[in-house]
């Protein structure tokens, strides 16, 4: 379906569609603790971080992933 608006209205309603997906995801990923400069204090990945991981993130993990994804800005 999105192929074919994308052939009838061009590319510009799948990247709208697309950063608008970014858009939202972002969002739920900062009201879960990842911020632009780190994890919040306080936030569930603060939690998470301090009780699951003892502070050490592994690389390549979800959490490091998480991290990347909420300090990204658009």
């Amino acid at each position: 379906m999105l192929v074919l608006l994308s052939i009838w209205f061009g590319p510009a309603p799948l990247l709208s569609l697309l950063s608008l997906l970014r858009w939202l995801a972002q969002r739920i990923v900062r009201c879960l603790g990842f911020g632009i400069k780190g994890v919040i204090k306080g936030s569930w990945a603060a939690f998470y971080q301090s009780t699951r991981l003892a502070g050490h993130i592994p690389v390549g993990s979800v959490f490091a992933w998480l991290q990347s994804f909420g300090a990204s800005t658009f």
